[in-house]
């Protein structure tokens, strides 16, 4: 099970780092999605590779952040889980793509 102690992006519970981190991965997303909807001639892996970009590197940082915070709980195997199956998921699509 996820552990209590990360509840938010901003949770005063959570250490400096880890908000530092997943604030400039959302701030990243937002830039990278404004400057490729911009431009008509990309494909769709192209489109969707923001999103997936974000979510793999939230379930990556989301992982170590659990297995320092709660080595025991083996909450980490759950966020890697997750971001193996977007990893696949990307790749299944980008295969398809090409």
């Amino acid at each position: 099970m996820k552990s209590k102690n990360r509840l938010w992006l901003f949770s005063k519970n959570r250490k400096q780092v880890f908000i530092v981190i997943d604030t400039n991965i959302l701030f990243l997303f937002i830039v990278s999605t404004l400057y490729l909807h911009d431009d008509s001639n990309i494909t769709s892996i192209e489109r969707i590779s923001p999103v997936l970009g974000m979510f793999f590197l939230m379930g990556v940082f989301n992982g170590i952040e659990e297995y320092v915070n709660n080595k025991r709980a083996k909450a980490y195997y759950h966020e890697w889980l997750g971001t193996l199956i977007i990893l696949i998921a990307f790749l299944n699509i980008f295969v398809m793509e090409h």
